[in-house]
């Protein structure tokens, strides 16, 4: 007996693609489990919008070209993949909406699992926009995995030093430490500790 899985064995994902950046994310998680699946399907779904009423201003979309540019760009994300052994990759390019699109061709391949990038809108973005991803929570016949950007760590927010201060620092060999522009005094004095521990409140306190 062969080792390779039958098309009823393998994990099936689904990817939603609109070429923006949380959806190479989704696609990266779902090529990562994919590959721990040990044999499975990917399936990159991107929709088009259906063409509305066209005017002199906003003729309306070449479906046609879309669906060819759109498939243009699937196949070079799937060439971005490379050769994975473990996954067999298809494409779809559907029209019509996102939100209905998603769980039908996730019936229709019979999905173990849809994979989403989100924006994660909240407040006034959410009420007027929706969000796509609860949609499919919601309709989904399998289930759904959001991915969601990564949200700044605290190294990331770490202003680097001052080229300068670091010149002056090595010119001086470290007796002085800061540029012209960060010697100067503050307008209003930082408070780094205080004698006693008082906020502040107390006639004896010392700043330094």
């Amino acid at each position: 007996m062969g080792t390779a899985k039958s098309a009823a064995e393998r994990m099936k994902i689904v990817v939603g693609i609109d070429f923006s950046e949380m959806s190479d994310r989704a696609l990266l998680v779902a090529v990562n489990m994919a590959r721990s699946a040990g044999l499975a399907e990917v399936h990159l779904v991107h929709v088009l919008p259906p063409p509305v009423g066209g005017t002199e201003f906003a003729p309306i979309v070449d479906v046609g070209e879309q669906t060819l540019i759109a498939r243009k760009q699937m196949a070079a994300m799937i060439d971005g993949m490379g050769v994975v052994t473990e996954i067999i990759p298809f494409s779809h390019v559907v029209v019509g909406n996102a939100q209905k699109e998603l769980p039908r061709v996730a019936d229709e391949v019979e999905a173990d699992l849809i994979v989403l990038g989100t924006h994660g809108r909240r407040g006034v973005d959410r009420m007027l926009f929706g969000s796509v991803a609860e949609h499919v929570v919601r309709t989904a016949p399998c289930s759904v995995l959001t991915v969601r950007a990564k949200p700044p760590t605290a190294a990331s927010t770490i202003e680097a030093p001052c080229a300068e201060c670091v010149a002056v620092a090595a010119k001086t060999e470290g007796k002085e430490l800061r540029c012209s522009t960060h010697a100067k005094h503050h307008p209003r004095a930082h408070t780094y500790s205080e004698i006693p521990p008082s906020f502040g409140l107390g006639s004896m306190t010392f700043r330094f």
